[in-house]
């Protein structure tokens, strides 16, 4: 049973680690559009491939 426990624990925490980055990456991006398209642009980018990377080592 608690063997069952620490396993939710650790799928919730990895939940809201991810939804505190895609939140993270979100407020940066918006920023990045209103300082600059471009930079923007890149911005996104470079979130989509973070994000791709720490995605493929999960497995």
């Amino acid at each position: 049973m608690k063997n069952i426990i620490k396993q939710v624990m650790i799928f919730l925490y990895s939940i809201l680690n991810d939804l505190v980055f895609f939140a993270g990456a979100i407020f940066i991006t918006i920023a990045a559009y209103k300082i600059h398209e471009i930079i923007g642009l890149l911005v996104t980018g470079g979130f989509f491939i973070f994000t791709a990377i720490l995605m493929s080592r999960r497995r």
